[in-house]
């Protein structure tokens, strides 16, 4: 959750959980409470997990500077090797990525919605810069 290219749902895909647990969170949702502690579960592993990365990345940061970057830029490399197969764990596999599953339609609005968040942080910035002066 806090590493680029290493994503909750890429875990999950990985080991073949994925269906499973977005089952089990359906379930809680429609007020079937037996699958209840499967999702307490997900949600304790997952704030445990973001605690625990965040302490480690800075720790790493702190004193492998260098190779913790480069760690880091392989992960999220890597993460488009599996992104562009598609998920293969899931009972009904989704066919990889290919020039007739692509939209160029939501490959625009991707990238205005970056450059938006961009343009938004750069706004927020410059308004802190001059608040504090």
């Amino acid at each position: 959750m806090v590493l680029p290219g290493i994503s909750g749902s890429t875990i999950l895909l990985i080991f073949g959980l994925y269906a499973p647990i977005l089952n089990a969170v359906k379930e809680v949702l429609h007020f079937n409470l037996e699958y209840l502690p499967v999702v307490i579960l997900l949600g304790i592993g997952n704030v445990l997990g973001i605690a625990l990365i965040i302490k480690l990345v800075k720790t790493a940061i702190d004193h492998y500077r260098s190779a913790t970057i480069y760690l880091i830029i392989g992960l999220m490399l890597g993460s488009v090797y599996a992104v562009i197969l598609g998920p293969k764990t899931l009972e009904v596999p989704v066919d990889a990525l290919s020039f007739s599953t692509f939209s160029i339609f939501f490959f625009i609005l991707g990238v205005g919605f970056i450059i938006g968040l961009e343009q938004l942080r750069k706004y927020l910035e410059t308004k802190k810069e001059v608040d504090s002066q």
